[in-house]
């Protein structure tokens, strides 16, 4: 803390050589206010109210002049109070008009803003009459503000406004679009339309602005603001820019630029173009590096960049030669090494690829096994043991399984026709079996019948055909027989 100051009989303070009356007034009147003057602690917020604020800046003030820069007491004191005075009238006013502003700065806010609505709505329909009337002058139209709706609600406003654009937009596309079949002259026709469009409302603004200009002896020259702010918010000048690009593009600009190129050859080779695997064969090593100087690419950057894309033999490559003995070991391992292969991982690319052939042989044997169990010589039990000693997980094990049980248990194999017909003719098959051979080779009940009447117009006649369904029928009553002596008596009909 800083020292108390004493302060002299104020009858002295004249004899001081810099004091005067009015300050020993002020320091006293400022002391009885604040306080002895002290060095100040922090303030917990920089603005906490007006007297906190003016008193802080009072004690800080006096402190740095007293006691920092030595100044005699007085003068410190008067610069002090002076300071805190401000800040204290500042932070009054600033109170007040906060005050002021959140008793009635809402209300008054809302009376203006209602007043320019008020004022909005008297004028809208003018607004919107006049707006037409400018745009006749300026287009040099003839447009009709009779039938302009006339309402001051939002609704009215929104028709005045459909109104009004709608006029221009009917102008617009009665000037550009001649018909509905758009044709490639039609886009040279409409562009021309638009930019000779685009100076005559330039012109009659200019003029407009002028006959305003003298009409009122040179008081009022802002009447050609008017046809400024029409074509701004039209975007006159950007569709002008729009419809002259494609001209200037294709007629200036193409033709330059082949007349530049032609002259000074500015296209190089990408990078990707020339370090492509494929360009090896047929592009200059210089080029390569030129071109790479061109990108930026130091000498031996190009040249790793170069090997980097330089074609190589693939991983089965190296193992397919190195396993037919045309590679050595060594060999091997510096290719693996540059491709990007750890050393330790070597040992396991050879081990894939083995593993890979394997994988090849082991899927032909299991198709193999299949083909066995679906012509019936070998169970599902035996496939399921051959396949217990193969590198097989159990979800593809049980998939085999499954597809091979349900293969085996629909049979995939039936007689052809030819043997049909054959066994037939021999009296193993009756005309009943036709039909039901046929039918399982997937014939339409149709076709069944065709091929039935076909296979008895061409063995026998009638006579024939009855004897062999006469031997068929004893053959299979035969048959059947034995079938219900077997089911009865196993073990005799075995022996027998």
């Amino acid at each position: 803390m800083v020292e108390q100051v004493t302060i002299p009989d104020p009858g002295t303070l004249l004899e001081e050589p810099h004091g005067t009356v009015l300050i020993d007034g002020l320091g006293s009147a400022f002391k009885s206010l604040f306080g002895s003057p002290k060095t100040p602690g922090k303030a917990d917020s920089p603005l906490v109210h007006p007297f906190d604020v003016a008193k802080n800046v009072y004690e800080s003030v006096y402190d740095v002049m007293a006691h920092d820069w030595q100044l005699p007491w007085y003068i410190a004191f008067f610069w002090a109070s002076v300071a805190g005075a401000v800040c204290l009238l500042g932070g009054v006013l600033g109170a007040v008009v906060i005050w002021v502003l959140s008793r009635i700065g809402t209300a008054l806010a809302a009376a203006v803003l209602k007043f320019i609505d008020e004022a909005r709505q008297g004028t809208d329909v003018s607004t919107a009459q006049i707006s037409v009337l400018g745009l006749n002058e300026l287009l040099g139209v003839d447009f009709s503000v009779d039938d302009m709706p006339t309402g001051t609600d939002a609704a009215g406003h929104i028709a005045r406004a459909e109104r009004i654009g709608g006029l221009f937009l009917q102008q617009i596309l009665g000037e550009f679009a001649g018909h509905t079949e758009l044709q490639p002259q039609d886009g040279v026709v409409a562009a021309s339309r638009l930019l000779g469009f685009n100076v005559n409302f330039a012109s009659a603004t200019a003029l407009v602005g002028l006959l305003g200009q003298f009409g009122t002896f040179g008081f009022i020259d802002q009447f050609r603001e008017f046809g400024v702010e029409i074509a701004r918010n039209l975007g006159l000048g950007r569709l002008s820019r729009g419809a002259l690009r494609p001209v200037i593009q294709t007629l200036m600009a193409v033709p330059m630029q082949w007349m530049l190129n032609k002259q000074f050859h500015p296209t190089q080779f990408k990078i990707g173009e020339l370090v492509n695997p494929f360009s090896g064969a047929v592009m200059d090593e210089q080029i390569i590096f030129d071109t790479a100087e061109l990108e930026g690419y130091t000498h031996d950057k190009a040249a790793a960049l170069i090997k980097l894309h330089r074609k190589k033999l693939t991983e089965p490559d190296l193992e397919l030669l190195l396993r037919w003995k045309q590679f050595d070991q060594g060999a091997v391992t510096d290719q693996l090494t540059e491709m990007g292969w750890p050393v330790e991982l070597h040992p396991t690319l050879f081990t894939l690829a083995d593993r890979r052939r394997a994988d090849l042989r082991l899927t032909a044997l299991i198709d193999k096994l299949e083909t066995r169990v679906e012509d019936g010589h070998m169970t599902v039990d035996e496939l399921s043991t051959a396949l217990d000693n193969l590198p097989l997980g159990d979800t593809e094990k049980s998939f085999i399984l499954a597809a091979t049980t349900y293969t085996a248990k629909v049979p995939s194999k039936h007689l052809t026709i030819a043997e049909i017909q054959s066994a037939f003719e021999q009296g193993v098959l009756t005309v009943d079996d036709l039909s039901a051979r046929f039918a399982a080779q997937g014939f339409s009940p149709d076709d069944v019948n065709i091929l039935t009447i076909l296979t008895l117009a061409k063995f026998a006649a009638a006579e024939a055909v009855a004897a062999a369904k006469k031997a068929a029928a004893d053959a299979k009553a035969a048959r059947a027989a034995a079938s219900a002596a077997r089911a009865g008596a196993p073990k005799a009909t075995k022996s027998a």
